[in-house]
């Protein structure tokens, strides 16, 4: 790729970086514009009802309460509809003074275009009316749910989950409704329903997307040309000798994809040469650390994975299979009468017996799998996307093949078993430790039934 092309490609990614993170702000204060909007509106219909009922409450008398010893204002539902108010003491008893609520809705309806719709507990309906007053009730009425509707402005409304609490904007992309839910509560405090009162503001969101879209056009033109200019401006001015320096600069935080762009080229001069030289030494760097890292995560006996590799891709094995629900198993081997080999021939025939089994493990995990020595005699394996009973199947044949081969010892052919078990992945399993102590579980047991056989970790 030319190096007009590269300042293309950064110059793009600039914009890209300073654009999103525009948006992301805009949006974000664009949406507080909007929040705050319908929290006036909600705001706005709270003092409205409260004003009509006002002016309304005491017009109409209802019937002889029960309860004068609170003045509070509550709810009360009778056979005819639902009413707001308050208990009063007159010279005749004790009464209800309130307001047929429906009166109040429609008022909102021709004064704000607030629709409604009522919501009664269909339980408290049942248990507070009697059998004649509950047919006279509920004659004509629908049931959502566990409501039954007192009545409602609009059809559309019975689209509106009943769950709504609190105030939500309900609806599409460009039809949008706020619902205010107001409780239902009598007398004693107990909610019996609710009230849903319904205003569209599709107009709020349509001046919101088009505000949006505005402020999104203008920021993306301007820094598209701010940044198109600096590209004009950096075109000129990028060399050669920019790209050694970026070279350099990786090689310091041991990235070696940039030494890609050192390719020979028909220039032939200082430059070039020194292209080439910092190539060759960053490539005999990657080499010796490559070396390293291998040194610090393979078993120099046997060339498998150690215990500090085993842990690290167990780990992150694990989190897999949590977050995937993928199955996820492990085999933990151990060579039996290990100790006695070594006390019986040396050193130099325990290490060849190390080196038999990992080599039989490396021909028949696959290139998927997590083989490794994890200490001593003791290996262990990961199986990633293998049931309980593949690592089974597996460690069978390990267990075989181990058992029929021969390791040469100054002329004596020794033949030797293992031990295994196996574990897989549950959901109760909460840690790497859990599963490869039930794989030890496993393996003692192995052990203590006679040794050279497969046993598996039963809760």
């Amino acid at each position: 790729m030319s190096l007009k092309r590269k300042v293309f490609v950064r110059v793009l990614a600039s914009f890209l970086l300073s654009f999103f993170p525009t948006v992301i702000i805009l949006y974000w204060s664009t949406s507080k514009l909007i929040a705050s909007a319908l929290t006036e509106e909600r705001d706005r219909i709270y003092r409205i009802i409260g004003t009509l009922v006002k002016e309304k409450e005491g017009t109409y008398l209802l019937k002889p309460s029960t309860n004068c010893r609170s003045s509070e204002r509550h709810f009360r539902l009778e056979p005819d509809g639902l009413y707001w108010g308050r208990d009063v003491r007159t010279d005749e008893g004790c009464f209800f003074r309130g307001v047929f609520l429906e009166r109040v809705l429609r008022l909102m309806i021709l004064l704000e275009d607030v629709h409604y719709m009522i919501l009664y507990q269909k339980s408290y309906v049942q248990e507070n009316f009697s059998a004649s007053d509950l047919d006279t009730f509920m004659k004509g009425k629908l049931v959502l749910d566990q409501y039954v509707v007192g009545g409602f402005s609009s059809p559309n409304l019975l689209k509106i989950p009943v769950n709504l609490t609190g105030y939500r904007v309900y609806g599409s992309l460009f039809e949008k409704f706020l619902v205010v839910e107001i409780p239902l509560v009598e007398a004693s405090g107990y909610p019996f329903g609710k009230l849903l009162l319904v205003k569209d503001v599709s107009t709020h969101y349509i001046n919101f997307y088009g505000l949006l879209v505005f402020l999104v056009s203008y920021s993306g033109g301007f820094t598209f040309v701010a940044l198109l200019l600096l590209w004009s401006f950096v075109e000129g001015v990028v060399r050669r000798i920019e790209n050694l320096r970026n070279v350099a600069l990786s090689l310091k935080d041991k990235d070696f994809s940039a030494l890609d762009t050192l390719k020979p080229s028909s220039e032939g001069d200082e430059i070039e040469d020194l292209g080439q030289a910092i190539k060759e030494m960053a490539l005999h760097l990657r080499e010796a650390i490559e070396e390293l890292h291998s040194m610090a995560y393979h078993d120099s006996l046997t060339g498998l994975p150690n215990r500090r590799f085993f842990f690290e891709h167990a780990q992150i094995l694990l989190e897999n299979a949590k977050r995937y629900n993928l199955p996820l198993s492990l085999v933990m081997l151990d060579v039996d009468n290990f100790k006695s080999l070594n006390d019986t021939y040396g050193h130099q025939l325990g290490d060849a017996v190390l080196i038999n089994l990992a080599n039989i493990l490396k021909s028949m995990v696959r290139h998927s799998d997590v083989p490794a020595r994890l200490g001593g005699e003791e290996f262990g394996i990961l199986l990633p996307n293998t049931p309980l009973e593949g690592a089974v199947s597996l460690a069978q044949r390990i267990r075989i093949a181990f058992e029929g081969s021969v390791v040469l010892h100054n002329g004596v052919e020794v033949y030797t078993t293992l031990s295994a078990g196996v574990a897989t992945y549950t959901p109760d399993v909460k840690s790497l430790d859990e599963l490869i102590r039930r794989a030890d579980v496993a393996l003692y047991r192995a052990k203590n039934m006679g040794k050279n056989r497969v046993e598996v970790f039963t809760p």
